[in-house]
């Protein structure tokens, strides 16, 4: 008889904390509730006046650079193309200057 006494209070008091456990956590979730929504209120306004544009913006810078992205492996090519052409601007541009040795055989 004892030990059905002893197993019944066990029963009651692992109810006891069980609905006492149901009841702490039904309040907890409706004082944080507020919060809740404050925080997804103020996510959605992250995502549609930041996040969207910041996505926007990059698509646009992406399928902006997409051909300079191609094209840089033919830079070193271009850069001798310009050297050259830098070299035969610069050689058609200089004025004739004759050499000192010109200079003194023009006076005789």
């Amino acid at each position: 008889m004892e030990l059905m006494s002893l197993l019944l209070i066990i029963l009651f008091a692992w109810l006891f904390f069980k609905i006492l456990g149901f009841i702490f956590n039904a309040a907890a979730f409706m004082i944080i509730l507020p919060l809740k929504l404050l925080a997804l209120g103020l996510a959605s306004l992250l995502v549609i006046f930041v996040l969207i544009p910041m996505g926007l913006v990059a698509g646009l810078a992406g399928i902006i650079l997409a051909p300079l992205a191609v094209l840089v492996p033919l830079l070193p090519f271009l850069l001798i193309g310009v050297g050259i052409y830098l070299l035969l601007k610069n050689q058609r541009r200089a004025p004739y200057r004759p050499t000192p040795q010109e200079k003194g055989s023009a006076r005789t």
